[in-house]
């Protein structure tokens, strides 16, 4: 028998409610296999036609209490976490939701059944997530808390104000300013040009209140994204430790954290050119592209996701095959927790995970997919042993 007709048989035994522990083995076994994408499509494929067509399924009819017991536990557990993008509009797009659930989640029906879902993390505290918090400090030495109960700052030939148009006590004229967001926090400006501008955890943005004729200069640290207002007679450009950025007009994420040893450039639309601060070296980037200019000023251009770059500013992470070791960071500097993967730094992780739940939660869903368990003591995230 191929693997293919084994994966059926094991599958419709699953359905069936006759498969046995070790056959349920061998069923999860088979998510690893690569021809198991291909035979998961092809399953997929015969639920789209039997719709189509409207005939009946004997694998949907089989499937369909299964489907349905899974589907509310996955909303009542894991949709927390997890940003769904497949809804139930019919019994179909249910099947198709949770089969690509069950692949990247690795739950096994059997063992969904068979075994009692348990408590994932132990001793954690009520760690809740990042929310609108920025200090502004001005060209003369004065530093302001903006308020947490505003999101964005606008800067304009008036003077500075919140988004909603509030004044700013203490924000007098001055030539240039700084906004820093904390570990745990984020902002948004609004620049004289009209440029907007998303500050991550743990970033900066240094700019002028008034831009000059023929030039908008600004610098950041950490984590920030751009949409440039179009100004064709005065370049837009973005300088960080180690590069520096020209563009007209575009909207592009720069990740520029020191810790990483690099600076990550990704450009969602039109174009822009890269320059590395240690040796001149340029490059022209394109939409769907990312420039990578290490500490020693080599760089690089690939081809990437950009949704990946970008999520964080919608309110999600979208993790694609990273490193435990690397996700740990994006934790820690948006709740404001150091975390310890040890021994699993390597794991990879891929997942869509809501910026707005507590740390609990991620972790949970971390462990989910990993079955990695974690301790939180005080604000330190360590794995339990």
């Amino acid at each position: 028998m191929d693997a293919k007709a084994q994966f059926q048989l094991l599958f419709e035994k699953y359905l069936d409610g006759t498969i046995t522990e070790s056959e349920s083995a061998a069923l999860k076994n088979a998510l690893d296999l690569e021809e198991y994408n291909t035979y998961t499509e092809e399953t997929i494929a015969d639920f789209f036609r039997a719709e189509q067509d409207g005939t009946t399924s004997e694998w949907l009819d089989k499937a369909e209490p299964i489907v349905d017991d899974t589907w509310r536990y996955l909303n009542k557990e894991v949709d927390k976490e997890i940003l769904i993008n497949i809804r139930p509009f019919s019994r179909l797009y249910k099947y198709a939701a949770v089969a690509l659930l069950l692949i990247s989640l690795t739950i096994i029906g059997y063992y969904y059944k068979k075994e009692a879902i348990e408590e994932v993390t132990v001793n954690v505290p009520d760690i809740k997530p990042g929310s609108n918090r920025a200090t502004l400090t001005l060209s003369d030495g004065k530093s302001i808390a903006l308020s947490e109960g505003q999101s964005s700052l606008v800067v304009s030939d008036e003077g500075m104000t919140y988004g909603d148009g509030t004044g700013i006590p203490g924000a007098v004229r001055v030539r240039t300013a700084t906004i820093h967001t904390p570990r745990a926090g984020q902002y948004q400006v609004s620049l004289p040009d009209g440029t907007e501008v998303w500050l991550n955890a743990a970033s900066s943005l240094s700019y002028p209140t008034t831009f000059e004729k023929d030039l908008r200069m600004v610098k950041v640290t950490g984590e920030v994204y751009f949409d440039v207002a179009k100004d064709a007679k005065r370049p837009f450009i973005v300088q960080t430790e180690n590069q520096k950025i020209e563009v007209l007009g575009t909207s592009f994420n720069v990740n520029a954290y020191a810790d990483q040893g690099k600076c990550l450039t990704t450009l969602i639309e039109g174009s822009l050119r890269v320059i590395a601060k240690q040796n001149d070296q340029r490059l022209v980037i394109k939409p769907g592209q990312q420039a990578i200019v290490s500490e020693s000023g080599e760089m690089d251009v690939v081809q990437v996701d950009v949704e990946e770059y970008t999520a964080w500013k919608d309110g999600a992470y979208m993790v694609n095959n990273l490193t435990l070791e690397q996700f740990a960071k994006q934790i820690e500097r948006w709740y404001d927790v150091d975390v310890d993967m040890g021994n699993y730094k390597n794991y990879r992780l891929s997942a869509t995970i809501r910026r707005d739940v507590k740390l609990k939660e991620v972790l949970d869903a971390i462990t989910l997919r990993t079955k990695i368990k974690f301790v939180v003591k005080e604000r330190r995230v360590s794995v339990a042993e």
